[in-house]
């Protein structure tokens, strides 16, 4: 007697993001192969990501790459969006998005991985082995000029408290100045020699962050916490050691509510959950991805141009690893997986050298190459790109071979887009697949439409019902969707294989 068709129905296709740490084998049908150029949407969905948006109208002379991205936030009412670039071998500062405006000034630089940030009213940027520079919204850049003391020479800064600390050229001694005085570095200011704390003897500071009214010192291998930083007319005390886990790139340490995020040997970390669990095996937010996540980090020498930013409106921390591969990885901040990991999904078709997040405008720049751009819209700067979804190889917990006959998907979006259905079995390297075009209609189907997934101004939110043969014979199926963007929005909501149960795989 012929077996009867049935429906093996995956109701959130990708959900748990990347898998790809560990054989994929007996996965849960949730779990993804691939996910490039996804993100998960308000609504959990996969969907796909927004564009590279540019927004400067002619590019730097040669398109060199933007190193650095940053607001400066003068008062309330008045911000100025920063950028760094090499041009002609000289390297510059600039201001603005549209045209970028030189305000180097006289700065001397022989890099341009400058850190920056706001204190009371100013911008100060540092970079290893220069002087600290400040610019307060007119003219140029220039030297900071110490009143007492000297100025540091460090590569890291934060503002804690209106005061500015600054991880010397030592990369030991951390410089703290008085409250709100950026040139008085010995009135009023201090010396932090982290040399005598460092848990195994030596160490040496790769970034500094605010966190909790406190200074978080991340060294190689190991993070110190300062707190008392409330307080100018006291020194800091030392709170906290975490021993096991250090930082590996500056500009990865953001911070992701109340926490803050930071990559470190193993993988990307929470120091929270650092800072809970230091008494135990360390888990981390990359374990699913570990081992590819490293690869990409490890072919980059120079890991100062690994850069960061989290974005609380998409609900995504973005690190962006350039280099040979150019890769940029994303991790979902909304929610996590039951072991606590991140849901990841991976950028393979945008060029960012770097990113920030605009808490002013609300806003993700990115700097490419010659240009900066935003995070918006559906296209990199006038191509499209490609969602492309691959799920683990499930058995759906039967050992019994699978008959494949049919595909069916409900997506969201994607007018006159082709879809490209694909499986394939048994561990295969190599898909089966067959396209469907994607109606231009904006109405939903009768009965597809799920009340309340609709996001008020998406330019289509459009649920469809699509489908195509499909032919395979295997015990494990491993099944996916990929479909060029460009200009329209796109989510997966449901995946249906309509297939035969044939004999039992012994």
């Amino acid at each position: 007697m012929a077996q009867p068709l049935a429906s093996l129905t995956v109701p959130s296709p990708g959900f748990k993001g990347l898998f790809t740490q560990q054989q994929a084998v007996n996965r849960e049908p949730d779990c993804a192969l691939k996910a490039n150029n996804c993100i998960f949407d308000v609504h959990n969905r996969l969907a796909a990501r927004k564009g590279y948006n540019k927004l400067t109208d002619s590019a730097l002379s040669g398109t060199p790459d933007i190193e650095q991205v940053f607001e400066y936030e003068k008062d309330k009412d008045t911000t100025f969006v920063i950028s760094t670039a090499t041009v002609s071998s000289a390297k510059k500062i600039f201001h603005g998005t549209t045209t970028l405006n030189d305000i180097t000034g006289g700065v001397a630089s022989v890099g341009n991985n400058w850190q920056f940030v706001n204190f009371n009213g100013k911008v100060v940027g540092v970079q290893q082995g220069e002087n600290p520079i400040v610019w307060s919204g007119t003219s140029n850049f220039a030297d900071i000029s110490a009143a007492s003391g000297a100025v540091p020479t460090g590569n890291c800064v934060a503002s804690v408290h209106g005061r500015l600390f600054v991880a010397d050229a030592n990369k030991t001694d951390i410089k703290y100045c008085a409250s709100l005085d950026e040139t008085h570095w010995a009135t009023g200011g201090g010396t932090i020699d982290t040399n005598i704390y460092w848990p195994n003897g030596t160490d040496f500071i790769v970034a500094i962050a605010e966190f909790n009214n406190q200074l978080v010192v991340f060294g190689r291998h190991s993070i110190l916490i300062w707190s008392g930083m409330h307080d100018p007319s006291t020194t800091p005390t030392l709170s906290d050691i975490i021993e096991g886990v250090g930082c590996i790139a500056r500009d990865s340490v953001q911070a992701v509510g109340d926490d803050l995020i930071f990559l470190d040997d193993s993988g990307v970390r929470s120091l929270l959950r650092s800072v809970e669990l230091k008494s135990q095996p360390l888990k981390d937010l990359s374990k699913n991805i570990r081992s590819d996540l490293l690869a990409s980090v490890q072919a980059i020498t120079d890991k100062g141009k690994i850069k960061a930013a989290h974005n609380p409106i998409d609900g995504f921390y973005i690190l962006v690893v350039p280099g040979p591969v150019d890769e940029t990885w994303v991790f979902d901040t909304k929610q996590s997986l039951a072991d606590m990991s991140a849901r990841v999904t991976r950028w393979d078709s945008i060029v960012i050298n770097s990113t920030y997040y605009s808490p002013t405008d609300e806003l993700l720049y990115f700097g490419g190459e010659g240009t900066i751009g935003k995070y918006d819209g559906y296209q990199d700067i006038t191509s499209s790109y490609t969602m492309d979804f691959e799920s683990t190889f499930v058995d759906f917990d039967t050992t019994n071979f699978k008959v494949l006959k049919r595909m069916r998907a409900v997506v969201t979006g994607g007018a006159g887009a082709q879809v490209s259905f694909k499986w394939k079995v048994d561990f295969e390297e190599t898909s089966d697949s067959a396209a469907v075009n994607v109606p231009a209609s904006t109405a939903s189907l009768w009965g597809t439409g799920l009340w309340g997934t609709s996001k008020w101004g998406d330019s289509d939110t459009t649920i469809r019902n699509l489908s195509v043969n499909a032919s395979r014979v295997g015990q494990h199926i491993s099944f996916g969707l990929s479909t060029p963007i460009n200009g329209e929005p796109f989510s997966i909501q449901k995946i249906d294989l309509i297939a035969k149960q044939g004999r039992t795989n012994r």
